[in-house]
């Protein structure tokens, strides 16, 4: 994700992503946000929502807190530290099937593509990947001759 939003997410919720701050022997979140922009504004609701759980139900900030969040299979995965309350679980997995349906690259509406890679893309950021794909192959095969 770009430098920016991460930080963003970072500041507006701090309790959340306390984890990030830790060396990788005790978390994953030691590696950032492990997803590309376009599923920004997911994570940012999701975000909001979960830390208005935790304030509403008083609950202890270091208890709920982002162990990881990356793409795998071409969808958005977010996992907790420490546990979640039903509500919190619910909304992650709501958050993880909109991401099959975002772009993960502009945030437009996509769709999970497998082409030899599962990813979630709109069509214009997947023509462009196949695009850059075909120059590399090109690129690699004339620096052979």
């Amino acid at each position: 994700m770009d430098l920016k939003l991460t930080q963003s997410l970072y500041d507006d919720f701090p309790s959340l992503f306390q984890r990030h701050t830790l060396g990788m022997d005790r978390s994953c979140m030691y590696f950032g946000i492990q997803i590309l922009s376009g599923w920004y504004q997911i994570l940012y609701r999701l975000s909001t929502f979960i830390s208005t759980v935790v304030s509403e139900k008083n609950l202890d900030l270091e208890a709920y807190c982002y162990e990881q969040i990356k793409e795998k299979f071409g969808l958005l995965r977010v996992y907790m530290h420490g546990g979640m309350t039903e509500e919190m679980g619910e909304a992650i997995r709501r958050a993880e099937e909109e991401s099959a349906r975002t772009c993960e690259v502009c945030g437009r509406e996509g769709q999970l593509e497998n082409n030899g890679w599962l990813r979630t893309r709109c069509k214009d950021c997947e023509e462009r990947r196949e695009q850059e794909q075909a120059k590399r192959t090109w690129d690699r095969q004339a620096a052979r001759v």
